[in-house]
């Protein structure tokens, strides 16, 4: 069996467990925190799923499916995929903090561009035959906004650092273990390319 790095499982292999995890964790944990919302704010299942939920409800469904979905997919194929070193995630490097500034500047220098990219998306319009979904993707861009709204209303300290872990610290670590830990990884072992594994 040809060995792909520390690893002997195929990339490609990987590449699917990983999308599996994430769906199953989706899925399991959205159930599970939409039970425990029920449990403990006393609200139907119904009307929370429909988006009738209080911001306490919403950071609880919210926080704890963004962890069955990003968060411990990457560690549950990091644990299949033992035989690779205790850095399979990039812990054991060293971090420059030239890199650190550096990613600092870039990302103040392209906020104008984000915003711009925002703003082209609020411009655009489908053609006429396609107005049923523009209205439909407008109607969920709402319906987010609102969520959103509900989310950012802190009436406390506590509030904020719920808020900060849900929205902030939960999603990055998810984000950062998926993609510059599990798929730059897995892609790096497909093509034993570094930079087609980052490109990628």
């Amino acid at each position: 069996m040809p060995s792909y790095g520390s690893v002997q499982r195929h990339p490609l292999i990987s590449l699917l467990l990983l999308v599996l995890f994430i769906v199953a964790g989706y899925i399991v944990f959205t159930f599970v925190s939409l039970f425990l919302a029920s449990l403990i704010y006393g609200k139907s299942l119904i009307s929370i799923a429909a988006g009738g939920a209080d911001a306490e409800t919403l950071r609880l469904v919210q926080g704890l499916t963004s962890a069955g979905a990003f968060v411990l997919p990457p560690l549950v194929l990091w644990a299949t995929e033992r035989r690779a070193s205790p850095g399979y995630f990039g812990s054991s490097k060293q971090i420059s903090p030239l890199l650190i500034l550096l990613a600092v500047v870039i990302m103040f220098i392209s906020s104008p561009f984000a915003e711009w990219t925002i703003k082209m998306n609020q411009m655009m319009h489908l053609p006429d035959f396609l107005k049923g979904i523009e209205d439909w993707m407008r109607d969920k861009e709402e319906l987010l906004g609102d969520l959103t709204k509900k989310l950012l209303t802190m009436n406390s300290v506590s509030d904020l650092v719920i808020n900060l872990l849900v929205i902030a610290l939960i999603p990055a670590i998810g984000e950062e273990l998926i993609f510059r830990g599990c798929l730059q990884n897995i892609f790096t072992r497909l093509t034993s390319n570094h930079h087609w594994g980052i490109w990628l």
